[in-house]
């Protein structure tokens, strides 16, 4: 059975991921989520991989109609998902 990484140091990769991501996706199955991919930033064993995070998007309606978003989930993964656009 594996360690798993302390939750400070999940959230500071899960931070840099937000902050400058290697590519940025429209997902394929939701329009309002955008999903971040960066990869070999994880430790051992998931270093080959790349950590996409999917950030959903709402439209805030008071005070200044802005766009806001928030982490939906975060999870390692070998490839991109099929279907998604890069913006």
């Amino acid at each position: 059975m594996g360690t798993m990484a302390p939750q400070e140091e999940v959230l500071g990769y899960i931070k840099q991921v937000v902050e400058k991501p290697h590519s940025r996706y429209q997902d394929a199955d939701f329009p309002e989520r955008r999903s971040h991919y960066t990869p070999f930033i994880l430790p051992k064993p998931y270093n080959r991989t790349y950590l996409k995070v999917s950030i959903r998007y709402y439209r805030r309606r008071w005070p200044f109609f802005e766009k806001r978003g928030a982490v939906n989930t975060a999870y390692p993964t070998d490839k991109i998902k099929p279907g998604e656009k890069q913006i």
